[in-house]
């Protein structure tokens, strides 16, 4: 299954990436969502709202400096090819404070050659001199899909069910800077997931009993971040790292009393000026009372290339990857990636079933000024060749 707060975030990240174009080239920070944050130090005019947007000439004069629309082409080999619209306006709310970034609320549309669509909104809030961060979302996704199962054993198999899922669903949260460059906060996501199912093979895959046709889900996040990154659209060296804790209970809403837990730590090291040598470790945990599509899972562009998002789910999952990114050329950068991940019902049981993956990618610098990369990645993983294209780092 889809893991419902990976899928949010997947979504939204596109917004994200729509609102570089509009980043400074000193802004090493933009628009963060569940799963994706993004949050460093930036600066920010008070008297005219530079936020990087180059001026227009000619016809285009007219239009707004802090508003930006953006066609964003994509694939993921879950969905297949796919094209998202944004449109976005920056906020300058903490006039006070000239270090504080710019805030930002957008809007977005996205729909793929499977038939799966999405549309929601977006808005983060930075206030306070950028102590305190609110980010907020609100999405309904429709989304077609394969589902595999539970287990590694499932994921090597080539029997699934063809899974529709509709959710509408939000989030929000706000972090609070205990010390520099930290962050530790309360959030809330609230969803309600309702799924079909059909097959044209008598067998069914492991793990999808019992399962519910419609799942009311709500928990309480208490995440964590920590980032020195220098730049977030292509980090040339510093860490990231994201933890996060969801209590899901009844007591706010949810159908369920579950618990999930997450760490991903991501470190940039700069090579011979240019090059960055790019490292991450991921892992989950969920709780074995929570419904399948909460589960911990290994795929996608992020954890990792070289296999379908969410094919490889159980309650427990690891990632470790490695990339390195050679700019041959001012406009062209060459990466090469490999990595390994997991999944299993338990941490003893890791260690007997490595899902390897490798593969090389090339970008295309859309934009010096804003840092920003249009990328395409090959990925050879145990089950063949996956192809992905859009914006942006896979981490």
């Amino acid at each position: 299954m889809l893991n419902c707060k990976k899928t949010i975030a997947l979504l939204l990240l596109l917004s994200c990436c729509s609102l570089a174009f509009a980043d400074t080239t000193n802004d090493t920070r933009n628009l963060s969502i569940p799963n994706q944050p993004v949050q460093m130090d930036s600066s920010l005019g008070t008297d005219t709202m530079d936020i990087g947007i180059t001026e227009t000439n000619g016809m285009f004069a007219w239009w707004p400096s802090n508003v930006i629309v953006a066609p964003i082409p994509g694939r993921e080999p879950v969905f297949g090819w796919g094209l998202s619209l944004f449109a976005g306006m920056f906020l300058d709310l903490d006039k006070a404070h000239t270090n504080t970034p710019p805030s930002s609320i957008g809007m977005i549309g996205w729909v793929t050659e499977n038939n799966s669509y999405a549309a929601g909104g977006i808005g983060s809030f930075n206030l306070f001199d950028d102590n305190v961060r609110i980010e907020a979302a609100g999405i309904y996704l429709d989304l077609n899909y394969k589902f595999y199962g539970v287990g590694s054993d499932a994921g090597d198999q080539d029997i699934y069910l063809d899974v529709n899922q509709k959710t509408p669903a939000y989030y929000a949260n706000a972090k609070y800077q205990v010390f520099p460059n930290g962050y530790f906060g309360l959030g809330y996501l609230g969803a309600n997931v309702e799924m079909t199912y059909s097959s044209d093979s008598p067998e069914v895959p492991p793990g999808v009993l019992p399962l519910s046709d419609t799942t009311r889900i709500a928990g309480l996040e208490v995440p964590f971040q920590y980032d020195t990154r220098d730049n977030q659209q292509y980090p040339r060296n510093g860490w990231l790292v994201d933890a996060s804790g969801i209590f899901y209970t009844e007591a706010v809403g949810s159908d369920f009393n579950a618990e999930s837990y997450s760490v991903a730590a991501n470190r940039y090291i700069p090579v011979r000026g240019k090059d960055v040598l790019a490292l991450r470790a991921f892992t989950q945990a969920t709780s074995d009372d929570a419904p399948v599509f909460l589960y911990s899972s290994v795929g996608g562009r992020e954890d990792m290339r070289g296999y379908a998002f969410g094919r490889y789910t159980d309650l427990m999952a690891y990632t470790l990857q490695s990339e390195y990114r050679w700019q041959v050329l001012d406009d062209w950068i060459l990466t090469g990636f490999a990595g390994v991940g997991e999944v299993a019902p338990d941490y003893g049981s890791f260690f007997n079933d490595l899902l390897p993956a490798a593969g090389v990618g090339v970008r295309y610098v859309v934009s010096r000024e804003f840092n920003v990369n249009l990328a395409l990645d090959v990925a050879v993983g145990k089950h063949g060749t996956e192809y992905y294209f859009t914006l942006g780092e896979a981490f």
